[in-house]
């Protein structure tokens, strides 16, 4: 059953699907008994198509075809909105002490706490692990007179503000490569002019409203595929397999690099036995072919990171992604 709730323009969307199991949907806590033992619902912070739910999608699959979900249904939230802040607020709101309740949240989840005022933060979840990574991108039209990373620069450096970036929203990894890329050249972030697209990033390089934009290494596959856009250079320290033609940044003369991530959180209240069992969860859909295939298929990069590990790369990235966007404004 698919149930969708839209509030007036510009509200709150939220979107709720169950992906096929057989749950009890008993509403029972994990404690004291075998985890799951009901209905597991998934927190998407993005709207159905975009990367959050490509992976919440992926994973909800491999929990139930793994066995990992105990042969319950995996129920998808997606709450799109303000870089991943309303649907943390709502899941924090929504939650309480629930082990069955998670939600999917990434890199962009904390561009977008350093972008944006949120009356919710880190500090009111518990870290579970991280999952995937994927390097971003830079993209420009195939016709596009910019043939390398160092005829992009000679025009950006030359007029930052004149130069149109383009990519997902603001406080997210594209938005953070470009300012990446930006302090590699002496340009403040704040002199950047980034769109952000209200659809897909590409289009607006086909209409001309930007020159260049950023995005993860496989969003726009079928356009590289087709002729249509080029990929100057990837975000990695090294060449990704399956690119060996395209440059990094760094081996382009640009110094920056990124890896955008994603991971799964669970509500501040639950006990330890539950933490350990939601570890344990996961531990077991990571360790499957499905995830392993999973993972192939999909071009990411294994990135698991459990517990106490991953509570602290949070609080280093955190500190990281806050110091980038500092003083940032509005660009014009």
């Amino acid at each position: 059953m698919d149930f969708v709730t839209k509030v007036g323009r510009g509200c709150l969307a939220i979107v709720l699907i169950t992906l096929a199991g057989c749950g009890t949907g008993d509403g029972e806590s994990g404690e004291g008994s075998a985890y799951p033992n009901t209905n597991l619902t998934i927190t998407v912070p993005s709207d159905v198509g975009d990367r959050f739910d490509t992976t919440a999608r992926v994973l909800a699959r491999v929990l139930r075809d793994s066995g990992a979900a105990g042969g319950h249904d995996v129920d998808l939230l997606n709450i799109p909105g303000a870089a991943g802040t309303t649907a943390l607020r709502e899941f924090v709101n929504m939650s309480a002490s629930d082990p069955h309740r998670l939600m999917i949240m990434g890199l962009s989840t904390i561009g977008g706490l350093a972008v944006n005022e949120s009356p919710v933060g880190l500090d009111q979840v518990t870290p579970i692990a991280s999952l995937t990574a994927e390097f971003e991108a830079i993209f420009v039209l195939e016709e596009s007179k910019y043939r390398s990373m160092g005829d992009l620069m000679a025009d950006f450096t030359a007029n930052p503000a004149g130069f149109k970036w383009g990519g997902d929203a603001r406080g997210g990894p594209d938005h953070m490569l470009v300012g990446l890329i930006a302090q590699s050249g002496g340009i403040p972030f704040a002199k950047t002019s980034y769109l952000e697209s209200s659809g897909d990033a590409a289009t607006d390089l086909v209409t001309g409203t930007v020159q260049a934009i950023a995005g993860g290494l496989s969003d726009h596959k079928s356009e590289v595929s087709a002729g249509k856009l080029r990929i100057l250079a990837v975000s990695s320290d090294a060449t990704v397999p399956g690119y060996s033609d395209i440059p990094t940044l760094k081996e382009s003369g640009v110094n920056a690099s990124l890896t955008n991530w994603q991971g799964l959180v669970a509500p501040i209240g639950i006990s330890a036995e539950d933490r350990a069992a939601i570890t344990k969860m996961i531990t077991k859909m990571h360790d499957s072919k499905e995830w392993t295939d999973a993972l192939a298929e999909r071009g990411w990069t294994d990135n698991l990171r459990r517990d106490q590990v991953f509570a602290s790369y949070l609080v280093d990235e955190q500190d990281r992604v806050t110091k980038l966007f500092a003083g940032l404004t509005q660009a014009t």
